[in-house]
């Protein structure tokens, strides 16, 4: 075992809110027929901020991240879109650090961007399931997913074809973040 390149050395919620969506479920609120939610055609938010830690005092590079998670029920004009039992509205920061060396793998603020989303997805996925396991709709885990799509090239692609950063996409793969730099 090695200690990987990327390290979370802080992690805070900033924002927690995951309620009952009483107009989605059956009006005794039990769970629909389908106990294993699986966010398939469900709409999700996320939103994504960095920026660099000033003044750090441990070696390498430190990158303060935000991640926010929004499930919101609201369709828009599409009609084929799935709802999820409960509202979701949570927020994440993190001091996100690499290594000295770890630039041997790429791009630090790739590296730290696209891994240090992912970390932060991990815990609000695991609050997403505790908070969930006893309320009324039964719990539901959030798909796994990747930040791929948050690399640098991605990010300059998308601002060439004009093309606004955030899309809402089905919840296979989660939305494209917005970028707060």
């Amino acid at each position: 075992m090695k200690t990987a390149p990327i390290q979370l050395s802080q992690l805070s919620f900033r924002r927690v809110s995951v309620e009952l969506d009483a107009s989605r479920v059956q009006e005794d609120g039990s769970p629909p027929s389908d106990l294993a939610f699986d966010f398939e055609g469900v709409i999700i938010q996320t939103h994504v901020g960095y920026s660099p830690v000033e003044e750090s005092k441990e070696p390498g590079s430190s990158f303060f991240l935000t991640l926010r998670v929004v499930i919101d029920n609201r369709s828009g004009e599409n009609d084929s879109v799935r709802f999820c039992p409960y509202l979701i509205d949570i927020e994440a920061g993190g001091v996100i650090r690499a290594v000295p060396g770890a630039e041997a793998l790429g791009d630090i603020e790739d590296l730290i961007v696209v891994n240090g989303t992912s970390m932060l997805w991990s815990a609000i996925r695991e609050q997403v399931c505790n908070l969930t396991a006893r309320m009324p709709a039964g719990q539901v885990l959030l798909p796994t997913v990747h930040f791929q799509d948050l690399k640098k090239q991605h990010r300059q692609a998308a601002k060439a074809d004009s093309e606004p950063v955030a899309k809402p996409r089905k919840a296979v793969r989660a939305e494209s973040p917005k970028l707060v730099k």
